[in-house]
């Protein structure tokens, strides 16, 4: 996951979250850990693709970044399905984070706490029937069985009224990733949220283990019934710790 980026001069806030905006659970990283009310761990598989639609289709994104995760019951939060929006904003060059849906109430709370003053994300909570992640020999499957919208853009003349045109609704989707080779990698990150007015100040260190992998995306309402193939990142196992100040 990378550090959130601030930059002030360009409505105020503007930032770009990257893979992972970490699950809201955050739960046991190197094994069972004692209870510490400053830290939550984490346990998932996932990964991520970038979708490329053409534009002026049923979606008016062109870049749509989705990561997906499967969280261990052993997390601090208990096990959840969880799923994170990214839109490409062409003027900025970067990827936002504008939504996160997930079927774990308490997990969804904790995230807010952790990336508290971001004001583009929305926390979309479904049922566990509406939203079920899976791991399956060397695939993670992510069913998402009911639309959602997605409002990017403010709708009361805030500042950022402006992304108005970038709202859309996300309909029904499969997303299937596939590893097709071994770990190549172990890769160790942290991501400090302090960097805006309100920002929760939390630390997360995340340890993934990365193979090679392709994605199926099904969406039928916008590419037909066939699974379109892309490129993925698939992580194979995603340790967390996130500490609290």
């Amino acid at each position: 996951m990378e550090v959130i980026e601030v930059n002030r001069k360009v409505l105020g806030i503007v930032f770009a979250l990257s893979i992972v905006i970490l699950v809201a659970a955050l739960a046991p990283a190197f094994g069972h850990q004692p209870q510490n009310p400053k830290k939550e761990y984490i346990y998932a598989s996932g990964g991520s693709i970038v979708l490329n639609l053409p534009e002026g289709g049923k979606c008016n994104k062109t870049d749509i970044k989705f990561t997906i995760m499967n969280v261990d019951k052993r997390s601090t939060k208990g096990a959840e399905d969880y799923i994170q929006v990214d839109l490409w904003l062409p003027t900025q060059s970067r990827f936002m984070t504008v939504a996160v849906i997930n079927d774990n109430p308490v997990a969804l709370t904790s995230l807010k706490t952790m990336l508290s003053g971001l004001p583009f994300i929305q926390y979309i909570q479904v049922t566990n029937d509406e939203l079920q992640v899976w791991k399956m020999d060397d695939k993670i499957i992510a069913n998402l069985t009911k639309s959602v919208d997605i409002i990017f853009g403010n709708l009361d003349g805030t500042p950022y009224a402006s992304f108005k045109a970038l709202n859309f609704t996300l309909p029904a989707m499969t997303l299937t990733l596939v590893k097709t080779a071994s770990v190549y990698d172990i890769k160790e990150e942290t991501t400090s949220y302090s960097a805006w007015p309100g920002a929760s100040n939390w630390i997360v260190e995340t340890k993934r283990w990365v193979a090679p992998g392709f994605a199926e995306v099904l969406i039928p309402s916008w590419l037909g019934t066939s699974p379109i193939p892309v490129t993925a990142f698939y992580s194979e196992r995603i340790d967390m710790v996130a500490i609290k100040p």
